[in-house]
């Protein structure tokens, strides 16, 4: 089996997996603050719609939202609909 090479850039992988650890450590406690305040299905779909929408946004800015030639054009129409159903059976 051939091992990939490597690419050199331990540091930027050191810096975001701290970044990341750091982050799942906030998320416990900032979720006990939250819950005082805001029930847990609110919570879960602020968090997705923010995802969606931050990666949306990346996305858009990439060029890489919707290759047109991959989707036919009611494809755009069925996903909007399966989002729609998505955001109110999450609830």
């Amino acid at each position: 089996m051939k091992l990939e090479p490597t690419s050199g850039n331990w540091h930027l992988g050191l810096v975001l997996s701290i970044f990341t650890a750091l982050l799942w450590g906030i998320l416990p406690i900032a979720l006990s603050v939250i819950t005082q305040v805001v029930d847990v299905y609110t919570i879960t779909w602020f968090r997705s719609l923010t995802a969606f929408g931050l990666l949306a946004v990346y996305l858009a800015s990439q060029r890489k939202l919707i290759p047109p030639q991959r989707f036919p054009k009611n494809s755009l129409k069925l996903l909007a609909i399966a989002a729609i159903f998505f955001g109110i059976f999450k609830l």
